[in-house]
């Protein structure tokens, strides 16, 4: 099974909601917008953002796995994008300032 995410942000639920282990990329961008450090970032607020949760990798990794278990020579190619297109840049800098 191979997964093939785009960029991987903070958890959507699981373990808690918003759990990251480190600061990097889309995590930095949240962690410093959310306490103030960052207060601009120039973008279109309208365009999706192509970022997948952490937690969504895993179950799909997992899911993956489960289809192809005991199937000898099956491959499998899962593509794991963007969580859903109604969710914008404007949605994540609303999100990321509640919590």
């Amino acid at each position: 099974v191979v997964v093939r995410p785009t960029i991987v942000g903070a958890s959507w639920a699981e373990p808690i909601r918003g759990w990251t282990d480190s600061i990097n990329a889309v995590g930095a961008v949240m962690l410093f917008g959310s306490l103030g450090v960052l207060r601009e970032i120039y973008g279109k607020p309208w365009v999706t953002p192509d970022i997948v949760p952490v937690d969504f990798v895993a179950n799909a990794m997992l899911a993956g796995t489960a289809a192809v278990l005991g199937q000898r020579g099956r491959f499998e190619i899962v593509h794991s994008q963007c969580f859903s297109p109604r969710f914008t840049w404007e949605h994540l800098r609303l999100w990321s300032r509640r919590y």
